[in-house]
């Protein structure tokens, strides 16, 4: 829902900022290219973000060490959350000393993604600021 509120004002912004400034007759195609930059902006920036998230996930579960956890069970919980969580149903008692270090391998790979494209936003949003403030109006 915040995403949302946040989110669809500069939407609305862009693609009447994208469409109002081109001619008439071409409109139609400008609303078209908005359209299909922001589906491939948003599309490269989950699989970018998601890559990138799984690759530190990946990383940190490399260390974890659970006896009498199979090989192929290791690298499924390896892979994901979901595969820790699998994993762990086939250990006594649940598999805490797998869930714990899942979970918290999940989280610090959230945490560090977040990060990273809160980073990014502030750095292109003042690329935008200085390509935006040499602009000149009409």
């Amino acid at each position: 829902l915040v995403f949302c509120v946040g989110f669809t004002p500069v939407i609305s912004l862009t693609t009447n900022f994208i469409v109002g400034s081109a001619p008439v007759e071409k409109a139609g195609i400008a609303s078209a290219m908005s359209e299909t930059g922001a589906e491939l902006g948003g599309a490269l920036g989950v699989a970018m973000l998601g890559s990138l998230m799984t690759a530190i996930y990946r990383l940190q579960m490399l260390d974890v060490v659970v006896p009498g956890l199979s090989g192929s069970d290791a690298a499924i919980a390896g892979t994901s959350l979901p595969g820790a969580v699998a994993a762990a149903r086939k250990l006594p008692g649940g598999g805490p000393e797998l869930l714990e270090p899942a979970r918290a391998a999940f989280m610090d790979a959230f945490h560090i993604m977040s990060w990273l494209a809160a980073a990014a936003l502030f750095g292109l949003a003042i690329a935008t600021w200085k390509v935006l403030r040499k602009a000149k109006v009409d």
